[in-house]
């Protein structure tokens, strides 16, 4: 198995997308669909890497992102903005929020799978 992948996003297509086609590549993946479920999802699996959707209702992926941070446990995990703003603004936000890098959610789905190898992979 090459590690557990937890998706937060709130549009369930995106879910089920990014599921699909991780497990197709040998991710074992669990989801959430706001950031109050991804925060306790990411704390009771602990997933290898987490790929976080920053526009959701309830809490924006943001703030999840910092409530995260402030568990040693999340210190090194690596939690990658699946997001379609790419405003120089915007990235900047996620990068202080604690996102460790940005996947725009226009890309093919092979951009995924070969990003979350690297960060997984070194």
């Amino acid at each position: 198995m090459a590690g557990l992948i937890l998706v937060v996003d709130d549009s369930a297509i995106q879910r089920k997308i990014y599921a699909a086609t991780l497990k197709a590549s040998g991710y074992e993946v669990v989801t959430a669909e706001n950031g109050v479920q991804g925060v306790a999802m990411a704390l009771e699996t602990m997933p290898a890497l987490i790929l976080m959707d920053i526009s959701m209702p309830e809490m924006d992926g943001l703030e999840a992102t910092r409530e995260l941070r402030r568990y040693p446990e999340m210190a090194r995990v690596p939690i990658l903005a699946v997001t379609a703003y790419t405003e120089p603004e915007e990235l900047e936000a996620a990068y202080q929020a604690g996102y460790d890098g940005v996947i725009d959610k226009n890309s093919d789905r092979t951009v995924v799978v070969e990003t979350v190898a690297q960060w997984l992979n070194g």
